[in-house]
């Protein structure tokens, strides 16, 4: 992500994420820019992340993502979960 994908409502100073792309990309590895960095997700966020079923993002993402995108997206997955390192 970069700053130009990230807007801000300034009434209430929201944050909005844009430009989704590279999420779905094929590469499993951590951006250059973030190799060096510890990644920690809060508990809830783990807990709701491992708790996904392989099969079920297979469904609900096949008929927009080709089968060599949700491999990538769930070996990503895979590292960010707890344990994975």
């Amino acid at each position: 992500r970069n700053t130009g994908n990230i807007l801000y409502t300034p009434a209430d100073g929201r944050m909005y994420l844009i430009d989704h792309s590279r999420s779905f990309r094929t590469y499993t590895g951590r951006p250059r820019s973030m190799k060096k960095l510890k990644i920690e997700l809060p508990g809830e966020l783990g807990k709701r992340l491992e708790a996904l079923e392989p099969e079920t993002i297979r469904e609900v993402l096949s008929p927009w993502l080709q089968e060599v995108q949700i491999r990538a997206l769930l070996k990503r997955r895979e590292k960010l979960l707890p344990g994975s390192e």
